[in-house]
């Protein structure tokens, strides 16, 4: 993982002073990102497999840097920064319904293109790693006149916590008005898992995967 974080530190500082046009953008937007489970456990012999999502929605607003490139007309990389919050209930039959918080950091290294097609309107598209740092992850369930509070990074069931890094794979379109008005349609595939456990107990086992396999980005943006 430190090497992951090196390669974006890197790719960030070799953009300074590569080209002297470049253009800041801010941008809000929807974002929706489900998360998959896997639970497989085999006891006497048998094998069964139990999956589960969770669909956690909400906001994302940030900035990015958009330095243009000398090789090639329109085409740039763009390094930002942007500010997810997600929500999501979660319902259990024996326990109640379960509400999940989660705020993360991305920090996206896109390649960038604009093909122009007037004077005032322009195609945009983007691709690229981005590195996601969770923040903030807990859930709250009641149960009768009981409320709990899980935090999934602070705390550790069987020697097991949430990742709070993760690689991201970012894809999207979008379009500009006037060089200024942007609105933008985007995925992202994440690449690591968010949890992973493996127990045994009396001759039984227990294999547990959470991943976050894709998120839908939708979002107005402005460039300065």
């Amino acid at each position: 993982m430190k090497k992951i974080v090196s390669v974006f530190a890197a790719a960030a500082l070799m953009l300074i002073g590569t080209q002297a046009y470049a253009q800041l953008s801010v941008g809000l937007g929807f974002i929706s990102a489900p998360e998959k489970g896997v639970n497989t456990s085999t006891v006497a012999g048998t094998t069964s497999t139990d999956k589960t999502s969770l669909d956690l929605s909400g906001v994302y607003a940030g900035a990015e840097y958009n330095f243009a490139l000398p090789w090639v007309d329109g085409l740039g990389v763009a390094p930002g920064a942007y500010l997810t919050a997600q929500f999501g209930k979660e319902h259990h039959e024996l326990t109640g319904d379960s509400n999940h918080t989660d705020i993360a950091v991305n920090v996206p290294v896109h390649v960038t293109y604009g093909l122009e097609l007037t004077n005032d309107f322009k195609l945009i598209a983007f691709a690229g790693p981005a590195l996601r740092l969770g923040i903030v992850r807990n859930d709250v369930s009641k149960n009768g006149n009981n409320t709990n509070t899980y935090d999934y990074f602070g705390q550790n069931d069987n020697d097991v916590v949430y990742n709070r890094l993760n690689v991201l794979v970012d894809l999207g379109v979008g379009i500009e008005v006037a060089n200024a008005i942007q609105v933008k349609v985007g995925v992202d595939f994440g690449l690591l898992p968010l949890y992973k456990y493996h127990g045994e107990l009396a001759g039984a086992t227990s294999d547990i995967k959470v991943t976050r396999p894709l998120g839908i980005k939708v979002g107005v943006g402005y460039a300065f």
